[in-house]
């Protein structure tokens, strides 16, 4: 029975060996890469048409290397001055090789201090492509007692 455990045991690590190895990912900082990320600024302002000026606005370049229908994921996350972060995903089907977009987080600005957003781009195929890019800005003030509404992206 022993010789059993060990032997599953034994087969199972080395499958995982053999597995982790196989699989490439092509990140950011390969300029071949099929998917690259440029947020262009963050800001804060009144958005979404409120009391505050408590939103988050990010702009960012994004080009994939595409030359049939493509899909990817964009991941969307704001980390606050106190280390709570938020992160947002969506899907993305396009034939477009650059796309110029847009992306809110309203009633975000909660705390006054630094502020750090960050978008990862995945696209799943042989090998994976990777494209990440963060942007880190300060916005005056301090703004209490709104919780975060939700998010909008905005492809334009």
């Amino acid at each position: 029975m022993n010789k059993k455990i060990v032997v599953i045991s034994i087969l199972l690590i080395s499958s995982v060996f053999f597995t982790s190895f196989s699989a490439q990912a092509i990140t950011f900082e390969d300029e071949n890469s099929p998917i690259i990320i440029d947020i262009k600024d963050a800001y804060y302002c009144n958005a979404d048409n409120g009391l505050e000026e408590n939103d988050i606005v990010v702009n960012f370049d994004l080009y994939v290397k595409a030359t049939y229908i493509l899909y990817f994921e964009l991941y969307f996350r704001l980390i606050l001055p106190s280390g709570n972060s938020y992160i947002y995903g969506y899907g993305v089907l396009t034939i477009e090789d650059y796309l110029n977009g847009r992306f809110y987080f309203y009633n975000h600005a909660t705390e006054s201090g630094w502020y750090t957003v960050e978008i990862v781009g995945i696209i799943y195929q042989q090998p994976i492509a990777i494209g990440v890019d963060s942007y880190s800005f300060d916005p005056p003030g301090e703004t209490e007692g709104s919780e975060p509404l939700g998010n909008h992206l905005q492809f334009g």
